[in-house]
């Protein structure tokens, strides 16, 4: 059966793209574009319906938007949309029992919160600044929001900032907006990126993009983290080569994927969770470049990676084998410009 993915393009004009791989013949089938849009940045989904975060950058520090479209095999509906979202965002998690969507802005700090009942898209009702820094010249100056993530509790979302090397943790109310409960910190200049919960919810796992770290916390509940862990992900690696990107959970939960993004030396690596405290590189994917999202997939009893490289603009699927955790390349196309994120049907 043929598998359908979106894609996003980060272009000003970028929209996003549609993608068919035929898992029997192991080759990409089918490229065009789907939907016109601009700076598209982040996608979230449920079920058919897909969330799409426009990383505007202004006028203002509310030009940003979400749109919803229906997803098929066939093509893209357009559903609804929200205006007035931080400009700047890179970043967006339902979260609240799905009932709200949250947005997360590199450019400003902000963070906010919107209703979600199924397609249709509620006004902005929370909106939350920040101020702060760290330690990194140019990079960290001021708060940059980089994504959230939902405890496994469903009680708080967890706000990774990059600027300021912090976990910014918020109570969830009853209407899904957020109110500051909680602050804990990285290692100063590591520039905490993405994060992902272990699959028993008792660790938490963030991939960092100055230094290229993954930072192991215990969750304690409550919203509360400790932080147990900090792994060099590729030793040596040299200073300017550090620029770490996704991290995702692996569907059985014994590996974590993580991607780094030097101009040089790009990677998607493998870690094993058999210490779920002390995760251990394994394995790696090279001769990549800057690998900004990748997703894991199976089809006919196999399984896939589709890995988006931003700069060279290579959308490219490889074979993945669990057992010996290697992959081979299938196919790719140039044909998306500046690839970013990955959704499915």
């Amino acid at each position: 059966m043929i598998k359908t993915f979106y894609i996003a393009n980060w272009r000003d004009e970028g929209g996003i793209w549609k993608l068919d791989f035929d898992p029997a013949e192991e080759k990409i089938v089918y490229v065009g574009k789907a939907a016109d849009g601009w700076n598209t940045s982040y996608f979230d989904q449920q079920g058919d319906v897909l969330y799409v975060l426009s990383e505007i950058g202004g006028p203002g520090d509310l030009a940003g938007k979400v749109e919803s479209f229906r997803m098929s095999a066939e093509g893209l509906e357009k559903l609804d949309e929200v205006n007035g979202v931080p400009s700047g965002a890179p970043h967006l998690r339902l979260g609240n029992g799905n009932k709200t969507m949250y947005v997360a802005s590199y450019s400003t700090g902000a963070v906010c919160s919107f209703s979600i009942d199924g397609s249709r898209l509620g006004p902005v009702t929370s909106l939350l600044t920040y101020e702060g820094h760290s330690i990194y010249p140019g990079r960290q100056e001021s708060s940059h929001a980089h994504m959230f993530c939902q405890t496994p509790d469903g009680q708080y979302m967890v706000c990774v900032d990059l600027g300021t090397d912090e976990l910014r943790v918020y109570a969830i109310a009853v209407d899904g907006s957020l109110k500051e409960h909680a602050f804990f910190k990285a290692p100063a200049g590591y520039g905490p990126r993405h994060m992902v919960f272990s699959k028993d919810g008792n660790y938490a796992y963030v991939v960092c993009e100055l230094q290229y770290h993954l930072l192991t916390y215990r969750y304690l509940g409550e919203g509360k983290f400790e932080l147990i862990n900090d792994l060099t992900v590729i030793e040596d690696l040299p200073e300017d080569q550090n620029w770490g990107g996704a991290i995702k959970l692996s569907v059985d939960g014994d590996r974590l994927f993580t991607s780094n993004r030097g101009t040089k030396l790009s990677s998607i690596d493998i870690l094993s969770l058999n210490s779920p405290e002390a995760p251990a590189r394994i394995s790696s994917l090279g001769g990549l470049a800057h690998p900004r999202d990748f997703m894991f997939f199976e089809a006919e009893g196999k399984q896939y990676l589709l890995c988006l490289n931003m700069t060279s603009e290579i959308t490219a699927f490889y074979a993945f084998d669990p057992a010996s955790d290697t992959f081979r390349f299938l196919d790719q196309t140039t044909e998306i410009p500046m690839p970013v994120c990955i959704a499915s049907v």
